[in-house]
């Protein structure tokens, strides 16, 4: 065998007898500790091969090493070694699926739903889990023995029942973030979370190019928001610190310390005298998020209508323009996640995708 270093190994990890398969990416250094611990999984009763293959990226050392010991056991086992496996391994199948049967995903929904800080967040999850279970009900499944394959089956029935993509994206999240919390209360390592099959989340679709206001387009707005001071004030933040609308309506500032709430987590910042002077004058935490937005948005809409802009944007798109420009600033996809205050850089990806579609990324 042949270990070329390069900065990613692909490991496929199966089931001796079954057909579970799964291939994932690793860094060298998590690869490496799959392979080493390997053994121990084995000596536990999981039956796991894995092939240390390559990824081809850039190769700069190609040494020969020998065959990992488990894979060398696997295939030096005698037929009993491997029909006594199969039954260990048949048996933790039936053991797991007993504990399955006696969860109540119902209760383990609200229990979990109860913990989600964001509001917004517990209705979008709760209606999205709803249609799960409405689905199972009408097909006679236990939800919680749900199977991979009757996931894909669900996607077909939901587009079936006329759901759009963003509303099916929202809903298999919400149910693999739930099976994923479920799993780990009950030490299921053994089964995989059904919603977690490769290919089953499909696509996000854009009927055209995201649109992001410029620099220019952005200093025509706040000149034509003048008239309205409060969505001048809001404009005004969210361009120069990338505030969500709805981080407002929660803000407290303090001298030039800013504290407020948005998707659940607290958000600390910092203002400069002219921030603190805007605020001062319109303290925009009297109005709710919702208030706030409709009246940013009409403006907008205002703006587009009287031509000062070539398209009617959202007040969410200036945070795309934040991130755009902080990125063509520094280069850097983590600043823009720290100062947007993104949990994920795949979600600070979306908000440059403008950029790939002009080719600048």
């Amino acid at each position: 065998m042949l270990q070329i270093k390069t900065p990613t190994r692909i490991l496929e990890n199966w089931s001796l007898y079954g057909s579970k398969k799964e291939t994932v990416y690793h860094d060298d250094q998590k690869a490496d500790k799959l392979l080493e611990t390997c053994y121990a999984q084995w000596k536990n009763g999981f039956i796991v091969k894995m092939r240390a293959d390559v990824f081809i990226t850039n190769p700069t050392v190609i040494i020969p090493v020998e065959k990992p010991t488990l894979q060398t056991t696997i295939e030096t086992a005698s037929p009993k070694e491997r029909r006594a496996a199969e039954d260990e391994n048949k048996s933790k199948d039936l053991a797991v699926a007993e504990r399955l049967r006696s969860i109540n995903l119902r209760i383990e929904m609200e229990s979990w739903l109860g913990t989600r800080k964001s509001e917004a967040t517990q209705k979008t999850y709760y209606a999205g889990i709803k249609k799960f279970f409405k689905y199972c009900e009408t097909h006679g499944i236990n939800p919680v023995m749900v199977s991979p394959s009757d996931t894909r089956v669900y996607v077909n029935w939901l587009k079936a029942n006329g759901e759009s993509i963003p509303s099916i994206r929202v809903t298999l999240i919400a149910c693999r973030n739930l099976f994923e919390k479920v799993w780990e209360n009950h030490e299921i390592a053994y089964r995989k979370n059904p919603f977690s099959v490769k290919g089953l989340l499909p696509p996000k679709e854009r009927v055209k190019p995201l649109q992001v206001p410029d620099q220019a387009e952005v200093d025509k707005i706040l000149k034509y928001a003048k008239k309205d001071v409060v969505v001048f004030t809001a404009l005004k933040l969210i361009v120069k610190h990338g505030f969500r609308i709805g981080a407002f309506e929660k803000m407290r500032v303090k001298g030039k310390k800013v504290v407020t709430v948005t998707k659940g987590k607290n958000l600390r910042s910092e203002f400069d005298d002219e921030d603190v002077k805007l605020w001062e004058a319109n303290p925009l935490g009297k109005y709710t998020a919702k208030q706030l937005d409709d009246r940013v948005n009409y403006l907008l809409k205002q703006a587009y209508q009287c031509g000062i802009t070539q398209e009617q944007y959202s007040v969410h798109k200036f945070r795309h323009f934040v991130a755009i420009k902080i990125y063509k600033e520094v280069g850097n996809i983590c600043a823009v996640s720290k100062k947007l205050g993104h949990s994920h850089i795949r979600t600070s990806e979306t908000y440059l995708e403008s950029l790939k579609d002009e080719g600048h990324l």
